[in-house]
């Protein structure tokens, strides 16, 4: 049997795979935004900006290497629900959803969790190649791939003695420049050649989907907005935990999400 018809067969009984990723919307603190706020600001310039990531009190970029890029997560709808609810610090549930093959035509790729010690020694001011904005390492994972490295010590065996994993996250990311796509970042909505798949903007409750649409229909009629018509749902996430409860599985996933 051809490998995609596996790939097929096993993705129609596995709720827990799906051919999406999400690109999640946090919380701003400056200026401060709500994750909601922060997607309707990333509609109405129509692009995702790739970044380093900064994280913790000091904003040390978590994207290592040279190159900022775009995160993502290779979560269901079905999971996404529980990370929400377990993780609310961490996740949000708003973001944009593209379907996984043409974002890695696009050269977007899984994460590689890996030890501090495989991504190498980190290059040090007055050393070649130092550069005081980014995290640059040397003697492990070449330059061009740090972008992937997340940290991963399920054993908690790493200077700290404590268990890193956010294997869970399942996170692709997407690095800048990118010869696909413009400096200004990812299309909202980008056209998937050859298949009819469109992609789709994810929000928790109904009355926001009912907003995002009308968002989404007054940028349709800019003239930067042909974008829009390679958005095919809006989907709410209170619409999903109920549909799920009820027993209908297919509001567990984007691509057997109901159209009506």
């Amino acid at each position: 049997m051809n490998p995609a018809d596996y790939a097929a067969r096993i993705r129609s009984r596995r709720a827990d795979l799906t051919q999406y990723v999400v690109h999640v919307t946090r919380h701003r603190v400056q200026p401060a935004a709500s994750a909601f706020r922060v997607l309707g600001e990333i509609l109405e310039s129509g692009y995702i900006r790739p970044t380093f990531a900064p994280r913790g009190q000091k904003n040390r970029p978590s994207i290592k290497g040279p190159c900022p890029a775009i995160c993502f997560t290779d979560q269901p709808i079905s999971a996404l629900l529980v990370t929400c609810d377990v993780m609310p610090g961490h996740h949000t549930p708003y973001g944009i959803a593209y379907f996984k093959p043409t974002l890695f035509d696009a050269g977007a790729r899984p994460a590689m969790y890996a030890t501090k010690q495989d991504l190498g020694r980190r290059i040090q001011q007055g050393e070649p190649n130092w550069d005081p904005e980014r995290e640059l390492y040397t003697d492990g994972i070449p330059p061009e791939l740090q972008y992937l490295f997340v940290e991963y010590d399920p054993s908690g065996v790493g200077v700290f003695n404590r268990v890193v994993d956010w294997t869970w996250e399942r996170e692709w990311r997407l690095r800048f420049p990118n010869s696909h796509f413009s400096t200004k970042g990812l299309p909202v909505g980008i056209r998937n050649p050859g298949s009819s798949v469109s992609g789709a903007i994810v929000v928790y409750s109904e009355n926001e989907r009912t907003e995002i649409q009308a968002m989404l229909d007054t940028i349709r009629r800019r003239p930067d907005g042909d974008w829009v018509q390679y958005i095919g749902k809006v989907i709410a996430l209170e619409t999903a935990r109920a549909k799920i409860a009820q027993g209908d599985q297919r509001y567990c996933r984007i691509e057997t999400w109901p159209d009506a």
